[in-house]
């Protein structure tokens, strides 16, 4: 290996370093208001139905911006897009840090929420990118560890701040992690779009009538997985302040961290459960992560509520990747953007509607029944799931070579490429790197490089 080779590679890792980065204070900054919510709650005198309604605008707001800008990277390139949502991401922070108020909030929240929309679209994408051919395992990783490492650090460090102004410093916080956003421009990483030539293909819009009844089951497993995950991020200040007389954000903070770091821990397993020969065994912490949060929050007992919030962050990282490998390696290369798509659906769907009407029930009958009804509602949404996925066949170890990272190409209206899904990389020249010529799209099973 020759020295420009070495300088050639040293500048790739650099270069994928930073984007990663950013990528980790833009998720960051979208987590630093969790711990907070008790604050807010107390501060503007609202009831817990308005902060869980503040989650659900927040959950809406990336869905559409998913659905709507999805493919912007595609069209006018990654750095741009990249650029945007480091701008949208600051203007959030400071919208938060200087206004206090529940207009604020709302602005702030909605601000952030278009940057991570635009950011889990175009960011593994780049990563894949700048790793080029046959590192795609390595992008995934970054990917991960950036956005879930992120949201844990943003939560952990909103609630460990003891200053005077909890509701300020958190964002300035915020601020000073997207500082190192600078070292895109000053270290030249390079735009990874090649110019697209001709017109573009249409995607195709449907589910493939094959891939329905993989689909109909995940996608129900994901709405029970992030029903929960989305009630505990909206309601844990909430839960340990009623339930087990806690009010410090600092335990909120951390509560909150550990269940998006174990949700990093359960993607990262994702490909041995999704390889299992029974399919349904993704559903299972699902409803034990539902008992486990019923049991805490009626006994009053902290440390219960901890493994609880843990198995629940768990259980969404690996059922949303072990379905996103299963659907995506099953799926046509003309279909794989639209189910990815479809999969984000399902999530955003359990984050927003059945988190807001969790809140709404815990003011109307108390904190008690409506993490009852969450819990039925978890139970029967996994029962129908492990009914449908237990006559789905099973996939064996050809599925643990697909590489379902490889969605070149596929970016469409409702590309969805972010969160657990990588894309493989696109080829590119620039001054600093030379990528070799693409392989072309999958076909089938290939085997993950």
């Amino acid at each position: 290996m020759t020295k420009e080779d070495d300088r050639a590679r040293s500048g790739r890792l650099g270069h994928e370093l930073v984007v990663a980065w950013i990528y980790l204070a833009i998720m960051a900054a979208s987590a630093l208001p969790t711990p907070l919510y008790p604050l807010y709650r107390q501060r503007l005198d609202l009831p817990a139905s308005g902060i869980t309604a503040v989650y659900g605008f927040y959950a809406i707001v990336v869905l559409l911006t998913l659905l709507r800008l999805g493919s912007l990277a595609d069209r006018i390139g990654r750095r741009p897009v990249l650029t945007a949502a480091v701008a949208l991401t600051v203007l959030s922070e400071v919208v938060l840090a200087v206004s206090p108020t529940l207009a604020g909030l709302y602005l702030g929240r909605g601000l952030v929420a278009v940057a991570v929309g635009l950011a889990i679209a175009a960011l593994p994408a780049f990563l894949a990118d700048l790793a080029g051919p046959g590192r795609a395992a390595r992008a995934a990783v970054f990917a991960v560890a950036a956005n879930m490492g992120g949201q844990a650090l943003g939560t952990f460090a909103a609630g460990a701040v003891t200053a005077a102004e909890p509701l300020v410093t958190p964002y300035l916080i915020g601020l000073g992690l997207l500082v190192p956003a600078v070292l895109l421009w000053t270290t030249r990483v390079p735009e990874t779009l090649p110019a697209l030539r001709g017109p573009r293909q249409r995607p195709v819009k449907r589910i493939p009538p094959a891939l329905r009844a993989d689909y109909r089951a995940i996608a129900m497993t994901i709405v029970g997985a992030f029903a929960m995950f989305g009630s505990m991020t909206a309601m844990t200040g909430q839960i340990l302040q009623q339930r087990m007389l806690v009010t410090g954000t600092s335990t909120t903070g951390l509560v909150t961290a550990a269940m998006f770091a174990s949700g990093a821990v359960g993607q990262l397993l994702a490909r041995r459960i999704a390889t299992a020969r029974n399919p349904a065994v993704m559903v299972v912490p699902v409803p034990l992560a539902a008992l486990l949060l019923c049991w805490a929050t009626s006994a009053g007992s902290l440390p219960i509520f901890a493994v609880a919030v843990s198995v629940c962050g768990f259980a969404g990282g690996s059922c949303l990747r072990a379905g996103s490998i299963r659907v995506l390696a099953l799926s046509p290369v003309e279909n794989r953007a639209h189910v990815s798509s479809r999969l984000f659906a399902a999530l955003y769907l359990g984050a927003s509607v059945c988190t807001v009407s969790a809140g709404l029930l815990a003011t109307e009958v108390g904190l008690d029944a409506a993490m009852l009804g969450l819990g039925l509602l978890v139970l029967a949404l996994s029962a129908g799931a492990a009914l449908l996925l237990s006559r789905l066949p099973g996939t064996g170890e050809a599925l643990a070579t697909t590489d379902v990272l490889d969605l070149t190409g596929l970016y469409s209206v409702e590309s969805t490429v972010q969160f657990f899904a990588v894309p493989a990389a696109r080829p590119f020249r620039s001054d600093a790197l030379e990528f070799p010529p693409s392989r072309g799209r999958l076909t089938g099973l290939e085997k993950l490089e």
